[in-house]
């Protein structure tokens, strides 16, 4: 048994709610007009089937959905499954002429969206490419069999002229998708377990001052030398990097893990030159004081962004302790406070999930560590009045410039 529901012209959209659960959940979408659509948010397992030959979309979040059956033309015309967050789709068949209809969007997914086939059910003919929009950070595909073996090998997935290939274990083509923005890089980033594969798109590139120019951090090697913020010269003894996504930090972690967003100018004038993202207890640096950057955030122009989907952090230790530039901004090196095998290239089977601050710190020399009192509060103000004057530079720029007055022109200038 299946509930029949008609979208028309006068009733475009249909969203499941409670009232509206079938004892089979099982749908049938009777579709008598263009760009209509369904949405399944919080629904119980589902499964939905389409008939009639009009564009249509689906919406899933939170949800599990499989596309059934597509009669009467459905399939043969344009239609977008759009993937939301906490939600798996599949297709319990997926004929070859719907595929070059079918554009699978994973825009809203949040990192935890993903979509299944069956490969017993594809039947794929070469030019048949299923279109995908803002695959990054965390959307992912799964390739199942009717036997439930692993189908997918992860050594053999090809990117040309903007076409993916995914290929099984025999070299024989699993699916083919356009995806016309998808890089080199891109692919390089994909990660796998088991049948899925992962897209992952993240932020690097935090540029660091060397006495050649600047560096990005991820390409420094032992040995390299930086610049420190008095000037000086270090050499780097060691990198740490780890990776952490965003759908999978406990709530209860999610202060202490979330990287800091320093945004350009929200330190000085030009300090960072471009937005800064550092973790929550990396230290900044302020006349011969370290604070941790989770104790500036200001929620002007210092946030804790809970947007980011994957992201990796990066550490450099040196021969001795010092403050780098980051982005023209002054912040500490790595200390090991015990916390070294957090990282993922410490020599060790395990990687910690501990997400605290540091236990401990060894000596750094004149500089002074301020988690609370009147020197915190005297930094946090400074940077508050620095926020506010950055947005009176905003509304200035944005303003008639004749009505400028002398005051609100030297405050720009010394933005």
């Amino acid at each position: 048994m299946a509930t029949n529901i008609s979208l028309t012209t006068e009733e475009p959209s249909w969203a499941w709610d409670a009232a509206s659960t079938d004892p089979d959940n099982a749908y049938n979408f009777q579709m008598a007009a263009d760009d209509v659509s369904a949405s399944f948010i919080g629904s119980p397992d589902s499964t939905a089937s389409f008939d009639g030959a009009h564009t249509f979309s689906v919406y899933v979040e939170d949800t599990n959905l499989d596309i059934g059956q597509m009669n009467g033309g459905a399939g043969d015309r344009p239609f977008t499954v759009l993937v939301g967050p906490n939600s798996n789709t599949s297709f319990a068949t997926l004929q070859s002429q719907w595929e070059k209809n079918l554009t699978i969007d994973f825009s809203d997914a949040a990192g935890t969206g993903n979509v299944s086939m069956n490969i017993d059910q594809l039947t794929n003919n070469p030019g048949d490419l299923i279109t995908v929009e803002g695959a990054e950070g965390g959307a992912s595909f799964t390739f199942t069999s009717s036997a439930g073996t692993p189908v997918l090998d992860s050594q053999a997935t090809t990117l040309s002229d903007g076409v993916l290939t995914f290929y099984d274990d025999n070299d024989e083509v699993l699916i083919q998708v356009n995806a016309p923005d998808l890089t080199s890089e891109d692919l390089a980033n994909f990660e796998y377990s088991g049948s899925t594969v992962t897209f992952a798109c993240f932020v690097r590139g935090t540029l660091i001052a060397t006495p050649d120019g600047q560096k990005r951090v991820e390409d420094f090697q032992a040995g390299d030398q930086v610049l420190t913020a008095s000037g000086g010269i270090r050499t780097v003894k060691w990198i740490g990097h780890r990776t952490l996504y965003g759908a999978y930090i406990p709530k209860q972690h999610a202060n202490r893990a979330f990287p800091v967003r320093i945004t350009a100018g929200a330190l000085a004038p030009e300090v960072p030159v471009r937005d800064l993202y550092v973790s929550p207890y990396h230290h900044m640096y302020f006349d011969g004081k370290l604070v941790p950057a989770m104790l500036l955030v200001n929620g002007k122009t210092i946030i804790q962004d809970f947007s980011q989907k994957k992201f990796e952090y990066f550490h450099l230790e040196l021969d001795q302790f010092d403050i780098l530039m980051a982005e023209g901004a002054a912040s500490e090196s790595y200390v090991d406070t015990g916390n070294r095998s957090m990282f993922q290239n410490v020599n060790t089977v395990t990687l910690l999930a501990d997400f605290g601050p540091p236990a401990g710190r060894q000596s750094m020399g004149d500089f002074e560590l301020v988690r609370k009192g009147p020197k915190l509060a005297e930094i946090c103000d400074r940077l508050l009045k620095r926020a506010e004057q950055i947005e009176e530079i905003v509304r200035v720029s944005d303003s008639d410039p004749t009505e400028q007055t002398n005051e609100q022109v030297s405050l720009r200038k010394q933005a």
